[in-house]
């Protein structure tokens, strides 16, 4: 599936709140059949508003989590209602915060989209794997860019070795799932069937 989720049928969602940039948001609002209540982890969450993967979970469907970004981390906590909002990804105490915001060991999406990508690799790296799984990732491995092919390979080989599956590369994002969460055999046909429709 080497494509954008972007058309991907949402059903009983505002189309206004569908902001994700390849249709994440779509992607994981139709994986968990619009499941009320979930949690999520944002890093590098960007705009507020603008090309946001969590938004529409957030005030769709009540979602709640940690949202992270240098730069936008003040219009954050303004406009967001996330339980958390961090500025420095690299400066978190992961081991602590996934202790205190995810008890559970469990948190249903996590989105990881650093600027430069090199970055994107260094948090997957710090984050406490061994204390949390999540059910779905996106990571933006932009592998047009620079060092991009051997960084991919490297953040593949990590996910798996975590025990993820590949579900897709969307555009310069891989997609993940837990196999304890998810039949991947399963989702793919689900979501070839989805993807069918807006053709």
């Amino acid at each position: 599936m080497g494509r954008t989720f972007i058309d991907l049928p949402c059903s009983g969602i505002d189309p206004e709140l569908l902001r994700g940039q390849l249709g994440a948001d779509r992607f994981v609002i139709e994986a968990y059949n619009r499941k009320q209540h979930g949690t999520f982890l944002d890093i590098g969450a960007g705009e507020p508003i603008r090309l946001s993967n969590t938004l529409a979970l957030e005030r769709g469907l009540n979602w709640t989590g940690v949202l992270c970004d240098i730069e936008h981390h003040e219009a954050l906590r303004r406009e967001r209602r996330a339980g958390f909002v961090l500025p420095d990804a690299l400066l978190v105490d992961w081991r602590t915060l996934v202790s205190t915001v995810f008890p559970s060991g469990r948190c249903d999406f996590l989105s990881l989209d650093l600027e430069p990508p090199t970055l994107t690799e260094y948090a997957m790296r710090i984050l406490p794997w061994d204390a949390i799984r999540f059910g779905i990732v996106a990571l933006e491995h932009d592998s047009y860019r620079e060092g991009g092919p051997a960084r991919q390979e490297r953040m593949r080989a990590f996910m798996e070795a975590n025990g993820y599956e590949l579900f897709a590369e969307v555009a310069h994002d891989d997609w993940w799932v837990d196999p304890q969460v998810f039949d991947v055999e399963e989702l793919h046909t689900r979501f070839f069937e989805l993807l069918e429709v807006t053709e």
